[in-house]
């Protein structure tokens, strides 16, 4: 029946691909929302003090903790929220005798950085992932065989002893 497993599992499979999923669980969701959420408590506890003055921004925090624990998707989506999040408030207006490139490059710098920074250590966490991911189906696999394996030493070991028996209960009568 083991057999069958593997061949089975053989064909589900071909060639050992490891399917990754796309979408983060839900508990990245509720992480980014629960982090997010206590950016703004944290900074409205606090007197006097603009989240989009900050620096380092406070926004980074869920951009690499969700890149580096989930992967590139959810680094993304991070990166959205704490763009969407970095905006809520308005923009900052442009300054007197600043371009408009200055002032664009001012303005997304960070969001540009945070969309980046998701993308490489995401993908940095994806490859392990998949790894890791490649050791447990190697190691299903594996034990399987070891199975597999086991089962059929168990029968030639049964089979062994029946033979031993045999040549026992036939020895004495033919030498007679």
């Amino acid at each position: 029946m083991s057999t069958i497993r593997n061949i089975w599992n053989k064909l589900r499979s071909p060639t050992g691909a490891v399917w990754l999923p796309v979408l983060p669980p839900l508990g990245a969701f509720v992480e980014l929302v629960f982090i997010l959420g206590l950016i703004y408590l944290v900074c409205s506890l606090i007197p006097g003090v603009e989240i989009a003055t900050l620096e380092p921004s406070p926004f980074w925090v869920p951009v690499l903790l969700l890149s580096l624990q989930y992967g590139t998707v959810a680094g993304l989506l991070a990166a959205a929220a704490a763009t969407l999040a970095y905006t809520i408030n308005g923009l900052p207006e442009q300054a007197i005798g600043e371009n408009l490139f200055a002032f664009l490059l001012r303005i997304w710098a960070l969001p540009i950085l945070w969309i980046g920074v998701a993308s490489v250590l995401g993908q940095f966490r994806l490859r392990q992932i998949e790894v890791k991911q490649d050791l447990k189906h190697r190691l299903t696999s594996r034990t399987l065989e070891a199975d597999s394996l086991a089962t059929y030493a168990s029968g030639l070991e049964d089979r062994c002893h029946r033979l031993e028996r045999q040549l026992t209960s036939i020895g004495p009568a033919s030498g007679s």
